[in-house]
């Protein structure tokens, strides 16, 4: 079952996340390691980025408190949507260096 989390409108994590998925344009079939200040929860997810969908990304983290989800991770399914990229991906947060691939 899939969890459905919005994009966040904003955050300082954007401005990073982008700058690195700029370099690499659609192609994410290596993993693509930014980093970003220390702290956070650690969170593995694979997410869905649709087109159709401009609020909300999917994602196969189960949780009764989706506020855990790291604002990483999130950040980084808006940054994915905000600059083109479409499909499943995979990614990965722990204490700073987020690593996202396509899956």
């Amino acid at each position: 079952m899939m969890m459905e989390l919005k994009y966040p409108a904003r955050s300082s994590f954007y401005a990073p996340i982008e700058n690195a998925l700029r370099g690499v344009r659609d192609d994410l079939a290596q993993p693509l390691v930014v980093q970003l200040p220390p702290g956070g929860y650690d969170r593995e997810a694979h997410i869905y980025i649709d087109e159709a969908d401009r609020h909300t990304f999917r994602t196969d983290w189960q949780s009764r408190h989706p506020s855990r989800f790291s604002a990483r991770v999130r950040a980084a399914a808006g940054s994915l949507y905000r600059l083109g990229f479409r499909g499943h991906f995979w990614a990965h947060h722990h204490d700073g260096a987020l690593t996202l691939r396509r899956s």
